[in-house]
């Protein structure tokens, strides 16, 4: 049987890189014991890349988006269990969420599927961007 993904669970940071195959993307690669799993940007713009890089380096304190590499810090998952993404970093009480990007930089797009919806269907279903740090 594989690794059971939780909710919020302590890993290290990998590696970061980008990608462009669709548009430009970040991908921050977390490790757990024996696994491991990518934290994935929406597809970004030149603009929108650079406020993603400094939210990320601000979440670890650092200066350049490399320098995250080998940091510890808590994946954020909406559910428990098999094949849930990663939706967020939590890193010495700070947190970054993809929702909150989009809702930041596309508030007049839908996010994705409404969080406080699926919170009342699923009471499984964390929304991190509303729970407490």
């Amino acid at each position: 049987m594989g690794h059971r993904m939780a909710k919020r669970e302590l890993g290290k940071v990998g590696s970061v890189h980008r990608s462009t195959e669709r548009g430009i993307n970040v991908i921050v690669d977390v490790k757990f014991p024996g696994t491991g799993q990518g934290l994935v940007s929406p597809s970004l713009d030149e603009a929108t890349l650079v406020d993603y890089e400094r939210e990320l380096c601000a979440l670890f304190g650092v200066r350049r988006l490399h320098d995250i590499v080998g940091q510890e810090c808590f994946a954020l998952r909406p559910r428990e269990g098999f094949g849930e993404f990663i939706v967020g970093l939590e890193c010495e009480g700070r947190r970054f969420t993809l929702a909150g990007f989009r809702r930041k930089h596309w508030p007049d797009k839908a996010p994705g599927p409404d969080e406080a919806f699926l919170s009342a269907l699923d009471p499984d279903y964390t929304d991190w961007e509303t729970a407490p740090l």
